[in-house]
């Protein structure tokens, strides 16, 4: 999706503040009249969605990686369970038939601490505060 935040705010100031036609705005700007009827009706870029994978196997020993991953996670970086570890425990205690990859990007995909969307509304707030007062 589109992602100029200037061109974004100016093309909301064209269609709503000024009141030209999203269509004239289409024209003027060179991009499509959907991709101006999606910034009309978010007042900051859309966050991309991830694509969710299935993981059959390794749905059963969710809860045991989860809780190796969390158990530890006020400890150091150095001390915590690897994904190479987890995936020998699960293999061995639990059976796990599937790949050591799988074990590893759910792994990671818990500790990632993906951006909180407040914070990332107050620093679109201040960018537009900042092009208004300098514009």
């Amino acid at each position: 999706m589109y992602s100029d935040l200037v061109q974004w705010e100016n093309i909301r100031i064209l269609v709503l503040k000024e009141g030209k036609s999203q269509r004239e705005t289409s024209r003027v700007t060179g991009l499509d009249r959907a991709t101006i009827r999606k910034i009309v009706a978010h007042k900051i870029p859309p966050q991309r969605k991830h694509r969710s994978y299935s993981r059959p196997r390794l749905g059963p020993h969710t809860s045991t990686i989860q809780q190796w991953v969390t158990k530890t996670g006020s400890i150091t970086s150095a001390s915590k369970p690897s994904p190479k570890e987890i995936f020998e425990h699960i293999k061995s205690s639990e059976n796990y038939s599937g790949s050591y990859k799988t074990v590893r990007e759910y792994v990671s995909l818990i500790r990632k601490n993906e951006p909180n969307r407040e914070n990332s509304l107050d620093v679109w707030e201040h960018t537009r505060d900042t092009l208004v007062v300098s514009a």
